[in-house]
């Protein structure tokens, strides 16, 4: 017998005895083998495998508590919140002594916003354990979540004190130091928790965020590579070395990084999407583009690649080649009951939708219902279709049906509301937001929907109540503290005003706009001195401030000191050579002293530093226009008006320049269809109004271009080519 049968037929009867042993084996024996072949696949990250032999475990024994738990665990590592709840609690339940279920149960509570169960779990294990240093971190969260600051650090010190070093403590110790905005002890309790866990990545990359805000991007950048080193798969680290790169206008290497990362993974689909969404984030769409085409000549039948592709063409305004990306993806699957055929299908309806061709979005949304009857996305989409049309009464069944499918989604409640509105039923859409706000209190939107309730329903005295009512809960949330300034303000409560606003200051002096907004009381006040004060309060704590500088910039021009307006730009560009802010402001300030070569200049320099800057592009664009000395110069300002067009496609300014670009080549056609374009959006427009007028006169029609040239001076008598248009006029 040869070697080569032999070791056939000894394979052969390996498998055999392999199969009858299987075959002898007692129920007990086969679950935990199972069990046994899914921790193994769990441990090698292959969750999707590992997933069916816990449920075959669980098959042979429907009350197996640790498969359960197992299972769990496999759900939330592929991101299956629900799934994974759902088999914690059956864990704990058949097994309440699961110290480590019921640990992993309160967290997902706590998450969920659950915070009161999530802490009876954390007292479920301490009953148990009183020890159990998880149990307290998760009971310390929970009062931390809940805006009880003060047991919540009571437990957690004497964590600290007793020398805990776990990274969880000092990421909560942190966590608490941000909410006091006490930055001495956040980077104090960084600094330990790195030197106590130095190989915590978590701990190494939230130190590195912390030195990235305070600009000191050399250790940013050695903390991130660290990072990198300790966890080499995880993308996320590299997508933050990226962002950092960038945003210190080192674009070059940050494309580099991530041109090796595909490089390295050309066929990793996730890894292909989250670089090209980084792209997209960056105000990069061509180059997001462009690896989404590269993925699609690598894997053609990607649903994945396609839906995201379409995303970027719509969001650039390309809706003809987003819906044929996305019937191209439909084209792959001849199932219509394919779970990427549905989320396709609901991808298109949205791109359908946002172009009001309502009647064949909701005929896809119709057959997605047919397929999965249960599809909450379909009735909330459907839901969506009505409110747009409208009618809220048949709305109101798919919101409702969200919201009890998943009480978590803020949107379900918001909308639903909305539709209650639109009945004008304002006790129940009042009731709703009520309702969920007792569910998730810590949702600012809520509170602010029910804000703008109050302030449809003409209830000033439910507004002031539900503002301070959301600052109770958010007192550290600026944005609300402001908008409760501003409802003072609009009620000519000026000093009440004032003092919100200086609270705002107080809270967070590194945010910018609690000094604008204290200026600009004080002026009410007529108090100009004290706005001053405050305005260059604020720019000493925040020089990097473009708000504060444009404030400060405004604020000396109106004084009639152009020179310190220009010194202060020039400084503050000089310290900030990012700053878009700057460049815009050095620029218009030109452009006030008429100097418009420099203006033109200066844009142009902004658009080079910063590729992703439309404004400075059709700004450039604009001028150049304006300064043009022959056909050279017009081709020039119509390549970077097409830049301008190309990453802002709605902008009514830049439709402008384009038509007026056009109407000084003597294209008057497309000149006229461009400024159209944009008097549709922007009526009374003085400028628009005057290109208008312009073209018109050119083409003959002189009644229709007087009537133009008038509505341009009637708001303001002065703009830039007022005179002009009065000289039209006098003709």
């Amino acid at each position: 017998m040869s070697a080569t049968v032999f070791k056939s037929l000894t394979g052969v009867i390996l498998s055999v005895l392999m199969l009858l042993s299987m075959g002898c084996s007692s129920p007990e024996e086969k679950k935990q083998a199972f069990l046994h072949k899914g921790d193994q696949l769990y441990a090698q990250k292959e969750y999707q495998k590992a997933r069916l032999e816990y449920r075959n475990a669980i098959q042979i024994d429907p009350e197996f508590a640790l498969a359960y738990y197992q299972l769990g665990k496999t759900e939330l590592a592929l991101n299956n919140i629900k799934r994974g709840y759902d088999m914690m609690s059956k864990a704990v339940e058949l097994d309440p002594d699961n110290i480590d279920a019921r640990i992993d149960l309160g967290k997902i509570l706590l998450s969920g916003k659950a915070s009161d169960r999530a802490r009876e779990q954390a007292d479920a294990v301490l009953a148990k354990d009183p020890s159990h240093v998880d149990a307290f971190l998760l009971k310390a969260a929970a009062f931390i979540v809940d805006k009880e600051y003060d047991p919540g650090e009571k437990i957690l010190m004497d964590l600290y004190r007793a020398g805990i070093t776990s990274p969880d403590l000092y990421m909560m110790l942190v966590s608490l130091s941000q909410s006091r905005d006490d930055k001495v002890a956040v980077r104090a309790y960084l600094m330990e928790g790195v030197q106590k866990n130095p190989d915590h990545a978590g701990l190494i990359q939230y130190l590195a965020q912390l030195d990235a805000n305070e600009k000191q991007f050399d250790a940013a950048e050695a903390g991130l590579e660290k990072v990198i080193s300790l966890e080499p798969e995880e993308i996320r680290h590299k997508l933050n070395l990226a962002r950092l790169l960038n945003h210190q206008g080192k674009s070059n290497q940050a494309e580099a990084l991530l041109d090796k990362v595909l490089a390295d993974n050309p066929g990793d689909e996730q890894t292909r999407l989250d670089i090209a969404g980084f792209w997209v984030t960056e105000n990069r769409v061509e180059k997001a583009k462009t690896i989404m085409g590269q993925g699609l000549e690598l894997t053609p039948k990607s649903f994945k690649y396609h839906r995201f592709l379409a995303d970027i063409l719509e969001k650039t305004g390309q809706f003809e080649a987003a819906e044929k990306t996305l019937n191209q993806a439909l084209a792959l699957s001849s199932d219509p009951g394919h779970p990427e055929i549905i989320q396709t299908q609901l991808a298109l309806a949205r791109l359908l939708a946002r172009q009001e061709r309502y009647e064949q979005a909701e005929a896809l949304v119709d057959q997605v219902i047919t397929q999965d009857p249960k599809n909450t996305s379909a009735h909330f989409l459907k839901a969506r279709f009505y409110l747009a049309r409208n009618d809220g009464v048949n709305a109101i069944p798919g919101f409702r049906m969200m919201v009890e499918e998943h009480p978590e989604e803020v949107d379900g409640h918001l909308n639903l509301s909305r539709a209650h509105i639109l009945n004008e039923e304002y006790e129940l859409a009042a009731n709703v937001l009520e309702k969920a706000i007792e569910k998730l209190p810590g949702e600012e939107a809520l509170l602010v929907a029910l804000v703008r309730l109050n302030v449809m329903r003409q209830d000033r005295n439910a507004v002031e109540a539900t503002l301070k009512r959301a600052l109770r809960v958010h007192p550290e949330n600026s944005r609300i503290g402001i908008a409760l300034g501003d409802f003072y303000m609009a009620g000519g409560r000026y000093k009440d005003a004032l003092a919100q606003y200086l609270s705002v200051v107080e809270k967070k002096p590194d945010e910018a706009a609690g000094y604008v907004k204290a200026a600009s009381a004080y002026q009410y006040l007529r108090q100009p001195e004290a706005a001053l004060v405050q305005l260059e309060e604020g720019y000493r704590r925040i020089p990097d401030s473009g708000l504060l500088l444009t404030r400060l910039v405004k604020w000396y021009m109106d004084e009639k000191n152009p020179e310190a307006a220009k010194k202060l730009s020039l400084d503050h560009l000089e310290k900030n050579p990012a700053s878009q802010e700057a460049w815009m402001v050095l620029a218009d300030l030109y452009v006030k002293e008429q100097d418009f070569e420099k203006a033109a200049a200066i844009y142009a320099q902004a658009f080079e530093k910063h590729p992703d800057m439309w404004a400075a592009a059709n700004n450039y664009a604009y001028l150049k226009t304006e300064i043009a000395t022959g056909a050279q110069d017009l081709e020039t300002a119509m390549e970077m008006a097409r830049k301008a067009e190309q990453l802002n496609p709605d902008s009514v300014v830049v439709a402008d320049t384009l038509g007026w670009i056009y109407f000084k080549m003597g294209d008057l056609d497309r000149a006229y269809d461009y400024v159209k374009t944009a008097l549709e959006k922007m009526p009374d427009h003085n400028s628009i109004n005057f290109h208008m007028g312009m073209i018109l006169d050119s083409q003959g029609k002189v009644s229709e271009a007087k009537a133009y040239f008038e509505k341009s001076l009637r708001s303001d008598p002065d703009f830039p080519g007022a005179d002009q248009a009065r000289a039209k006029l006098n003709e």
